[in-house]
């Protein structure tokens, strides 16, 4: 605790600058990198979020598909096709419809991991992403992101459980 693994996920996604040296994205200071364009390369597991009234699962996972929006906005297919597949990966599709109010801790923890995925980088950072979760839960998301990692994504993870973490 207090060690500085929140604030160096910060400055690997570019949020916050470091004290001395840099943090490159792509072979760029992290610092330097447009947000628009950082949430291309880089998308994020906070350590808490809340919820937003009215927000369904599936308006909550698309949000990972700002970033590739047009001026013109709507979500297009492969955005609905993208969070379609982060939610079934997750196992969260039959919350799909769901307000994200009504989600236990558990549930609204890996929406936030379906929304990373669905934004399709191939970093992704969680910060205590497993905190909220049941031993199932984790286990499952785990061996997701195994398998993610065993496919090209980099996963960097800051956890305080020392079992998840041999794991």
């Amino acid at each position: 605790n207090g060690s500085g693994k929140t604030t160096l996920l910060h400055v690997i996604a570019g949020v916050v600058r470091p004290w001395a040296g840099t943090a490159r994205i792509a072979g760029r200071d992290a610092g330097t990198v447009r947000p628009r364009q950082r949430a291309r390369l880089v998308a994020a597991v906070p350590q808490r979020a809340e919820p937003v009234a009215g927000m369904t699962v599936r308006a909550l996972v698309l949000l990972g598909r700002y970033p590739y929006l047009s001026v013109c906005g709507g979500y297009g297919a492969e955005d609905r096709a993208a969070a379609d597949a982060a939610l079934a990966d997750t196992g969260m599709g039959d919350l799909a419809g769901r307000e994200s109010t009504t989600l236990s801790g558990g549930e609204f923890q890996t929406a936030l991991l379906a929304r990373a995925l669905c934004q399709g980088t191939g970093i992704l950072l969680l910060d205590e992403a497993a905190a909220n979760l049941d031993m199932a839960r984790k286990a499952a998301m785990h061996e997701l992101l195994r398998e993610k990692n065993a496919r090209g994504l980099t996963v960097v993870s800051a956890v305080h459980d020392l079992n998840l973490a041999a794991l």
